[in-house]
């Protein structure tokens, strides 16, 4: 069990950087954002470690729970429209996901333990692709020094440390698994940013909301099977529904009425979709997610920390 929970948290801990993190962090660190990164895990590494988690059944959780979900639909429906159907009606796109979600959680934590399974080896599997594809389009040149502050540097590091640690709060499993899977998630980005600035160069990879999407544009097979950047960008989508996903159960761990969760999850849908057709709010939400999400974070975790000594 505790080694499937760590699987969820492979996800989770990714799911955020989609058209969020990846493209604020190269933008505020410019090439020394794996400085950013390497700070950053080691903040992280410093919480997960250190930090004794208990949940309980407080409305805190739920909100909690739900600044998630809010910026899962947000990140996915506009990835999904900007991308895949660009002529649809957001509010189309995300009804689907909708329905995803609401299934997922009308069963019980295990499906989504063995869907996280199932979904990880195939991540994994269009990860190593994908890298293997874009290697050859990297160019050390766009390395060059940009006079980067040492001050963006470090709100880059606290940024990833956020983004990064705060979806682990909805499952927890024990300090040393979760410890092993930090890393290996944070290997992972570091290896994505890596190939993004080193194809994009400073100026797209900080300019684009999805440069993460812009390179898989190059992906091929053996150079024979082309324009499958749709398929290979489901490694980003499999992260978001993961995370969406979570925190639903955590709504469901948090409430008693049955049907509550879903009613939650509706009107969560409703606040998303509106802040979706308003760029100036999106906006907001995109470029101060760090911000929202560490304050979220930090008075979730001293309420269950000291609900955990009681």
């Amino acid at each position: 069990m505790k080694n499937k929970i760590s699987i969820i948290n492979y996800f989770n801990m990714r799911a955020l950087f989609m058209g969020v993190g990846i493209s604020n962090i190269l933008d505020m660190s410019k090439e020394l954002f794996l400085c950013s990164i390497i700070i950053g895990t080691f903040i992280g590494s410093i919480f997960l470690y250190f930090y004794k988690y208990s949940n309980k059944k407080t409305l805190l959780n739920i909100l909690f729970s739900s600044v998630f979900i809010i910026y899962g639909f947000l990140i996915l429906v506009n990835m999904i429209a900007s991308n895949y159907l660009p002529n649809m009606p957001k509010l189309m796109v995300g009804i689907p996901l909708l329905l995803l979600i609401l299934y997922i959680l009308s069963k019980k934590k295990k499906v989504l333990l063995r869907l996280s399974n199932i979904l990880f080896v195939l991540n994994i599997f269009i990860y190593v692709l994908a890298i293997i594809s874009l290697i050859k389009y990297f160019n050390i040149d766009n390395f060059y020094f940009t006079n980067t502050s040492n001050k963006n540097v470090f709100i880059g590091s606290f940024e990833y440390a956020i983004l990064s640690i705060a979806p682990t709060l909805l499952i927890r499993n024990d300090n040393e698994c979760i410890l092993k899977t930090y890393l290996i998630s944070s290997f992972t980005m570091s290896i994505w940013l890596l190939l993004t600035y080193g194809i994009l160069g400073p100026y797209l990879s900080s300019t684009l909301r999805y440069p993460e999407y812009m390179i898989l544009k190059n992906v091929s097979i053996v150079n024979a099977v082309e324009n499958i950047e749709n398929i290979v960008c489901f490694m980003w989508i499999f992260d978001v529904i993961i995370l969406i996903s979570s925190a639903g159960y955590n709504i469901k761990l948090n409430t008693n009425n049955k049907y509550m969760p879903y009613i939650i999850m509706i009107i969560l849908f409703g606040i998303s979709a509106f802040l979706n057709y308003d760029y100036f709010y999106l906006n907001i939400l995109y470029n101060n997610a760090a911000l929202i999400i560490g304050i979220t974070l930090l008075l979730s975790s001293f309420i269950n920390r000291k609900t955990h000594h009681n």
